[in-house]
This record gives structure tokens, sequence and C-alpha cells, in this order.
């Protein structure tokens, strides 16, 4: 048996680089969102507030500022009194996870909110890293 160690190392790399799969553990689910009439339903708010870890209520406050009208939450849907194209509710959505869920250092979303002498805090669950975040 005549293998030298860069041999040996180079068959480890090609082996580990099949086998390890580039996906995350955890996805960011999108949000259903319908126009009926005057109104904008996100359909599955409650899911989506459950996988992110946050409350369907923070999530509503922040639609309602961002869009400018009133809103009511239902338990399962939320209900925006406005027309907004699913394009839009869509980028406000997204807004929402770069400023209250992806961590800023390892931009995991792994994250928890909680308040701390009435600061609002963020928590990364994957890297530990504790962020100061903007109240709604």
């Amino acid at each position: 048996m005549d293998l030298n160690y860069d041999k040996l190392l180079d068959r480890a790399y090609f082996e580990l680089e099949s086998k390890v799969s580039h996906e995350d553990r955890f996805k960011i689910p999108e949000v259903d969102c319908i126009v009926q009439g005057r109104k904008t339903y996100i359909k599955n708010i409650s899911v989506v507030a459950k996988t992110l870890k946050r409350e369907p209520q923070h999530m509503m406050r922040y639609f309602i500022k961002e869009t400018g009208v009133p809103a009511t939450y239902d338990g399962t849907k939320l209900i925006m009194n406005g027309a907004f194209n699913p394009f839009k509710v869509n980028q406000i959505y997204k807004n929402y996870i770069d400023a209250f869920v992806i961590c800023k250092q390892c931009t995991k979303p792994e994250t928890k909110i909680y308040s701390e002498k009435g600061i609002m805090l963020m928590k990364c669950e994957a890297c530990g890293a504790i962020n100061p975040v903007r109240k709604i």
C-alpha cells in the first residue's frame, strides 16, 4: 500500500464534496396573498409566524406601519383594508425578515426576540449573537 498523505487527502475531499448537502436546515416560508375587492388577505400568516417564531400580532403591526392602513388578525389570516399588489406585500414581508428575523452576524433565520429593560433584543440561536431591534 503505497498511498501518500496528499493522495489520501484528495480522495477524502472528493468523497466529502459528493455527500455534503448545501441546503439550509431552515427554510423561510412564503406568504400566500390574495386581493379581493378592497381588501388584501394573507391567508397563511399564522403558519408563517409560527415557523419564524414570531407573534402574528408583531407581524401585523409591521404591515400596518408599512402600508398605513388598518388591519385585523382573525386567528388564521391577516386582513388589510386596502388592495395591495402581491409583489408589494412580499416586498414588505422581505423587509420584515431582514429587520426582525435574519441574524446580522451569521445571516441565519434562527432567532428570537425578547425584551430586556425595555430594549427589544434579537438573539441568534445558531451563533449566539445579540443585537438590538427597533420597536414597531
